[in-house]
């Protein structure tokens, strides 16, 4: 199993060779806040979340922002409901969102105190969310894992616009103490 620095590469590289530039993982977290909010099974807000792992994990990618080495302590969830989960994880945004406007604005533009705010922002959102991911009682770094290599990492979207190869249905199984996510190839 990859580690979290591990893991930003390998999607940071798939992104590089689906997108190229045109990527933005900053409102890709976004997208999947919304897709989390409007998920009505535990199945479709872990794959919100998972994606919205995918997405910050190629932010720092793509921004070169150091991923903190993986907790030591095993990570067991903060207890969420689902309406906490979407507070606690628009709380860092919104926070990272005010970094990176001020740095775009010129304004309160200490690089290195922009730098390690940005960093450190970054890095919570990936926390808060493998938490709030262990709240449906799953392994987060296992799943995140899953999700990339038997799903996000089959999906060819240069060669195929439209489907993603094909690759851009998800089936998550699993009954809330064990989920299986893998991918279909559709016709």
């Amino acid at each position: 199993m990859r580690t979290l620095k591990e893991l930003s590469q390998a999607i940071g590289k798939w992104a590089d060779k689906n997108f190229g530039t045109k990527r933005n993982g900053f409102l890709g977290i976004c997208e999947e806040l919304g897709e989390y909010a409007e998920a009505t099974t535990g199945i479709d807000r872990v794959d919100a979340l998972c994606d919205i792992l995918i997405y910050a994990l190629d932010h720092a990618y793509c921004e070169g922002i150091e991923v903190y080495p993986d907790p030591e302590a095993r990570i067991s969830g903060y207890g969420c409901n689902p309406a906490e989960v979407v507070q606690v994880i628009t709380i860092v945004k919104g926070q990272l969102a005010q970094c990176e406007l001020k740095n775009l604005q010129g304004i309160r533009k200490d690089p290195a105190t922009f730098d390690k705010r940005r960093s450190d922002l970054l890095n919570q959102l990936i926390l808060d969310t493998l938490e709030c991911l262990a709240d449906h009682h799953v392994d987060s770094l296992e799943t995140l894992n899953n999700t990339f290599d038997n799903n996000v990492s089959k999906r060819n979207w240069k060669d195929d616009p439209e489907n993603g190869g094909g690759y851009s249905h998800v089936v998550v199984e699993g009954d809330g103490a064990s989920i299986t996510i893998s991918s279909i190839k559709c016709p």
